[in-house]
């Protein structure tokens, strides 16, 4: 059953996160998502864990199955916000490695080699009407496939929030 888009939440795959997916990043684990305010009302009404004094904290984000080709079981996905004293300010998906990313964002799944264009495809996060999280690989070959507000929108920006009535 299709369920209806609240919100999504993208970024395309530059260079770093390609590096932390696919092992080559020496220093990055982690799939970088920015400082959008718009970010903090995507994950609106998920618990905060692990409080820090720069008013950081984790969330988990439990990400529905997927039931199409190579179905994935319901997993959960750790976003981490650094907190508005940080220095940074930023928010990111924790442990994108190889053996550790979200399934459908992992080499061999998501993308056969960066060379291939990689860095034009998106990795997205869904927020359904019924609150349910959705994660997705859309490569830019298939981004005509996707609602055309939502592809509009993500043609607009490296990364971003888009948030429907």
């Amino acid at each position: 059953m299709k369920k209806r888009v609240a919100a999504v939440l993208w970024r395309r795959a530059n260079k770093a996160s390609l590096d932390s997916l696919t092992g080559r990043s020496v220093g990055q684990y982690d799939v970088r998502l920015g400082t959008d305010p718009r970010i903090e009302e995507f994950f609106s009404g998920l618990e905060r864990k692990e409080l820090t004094d720069l008013g950081g904290y984790t969330i988990d984000v439990p990400v529905e199955s997927f039931d199409g080709q190579g179905p994935v079981a319901r997993e959960t996905l750790g976003v981490r916000f650094m907190g508005p004293k940080s220095q940074r300010k930023d928010w990111y998906i924790r442990a994108q490695r190889p053996t550790s990313a979200y399934p459908l964002w992992r080499p061999g799944r998501a993308f056969r080699e960066p060379t291939e264009d990689a860095d034009q495809d998106y990795m997205m996060l869904v927020r359904d009407t019924d609150g349910g999280f959705h994660a997705r690989w859309v490569r830019s070959s298939n981004l005509e496939k996707v609602p055309p507000a939502i592809a509009q929108a993500m043609r607009s920006e490296e990364l971003g929030v888009a948030v429907f009535s």
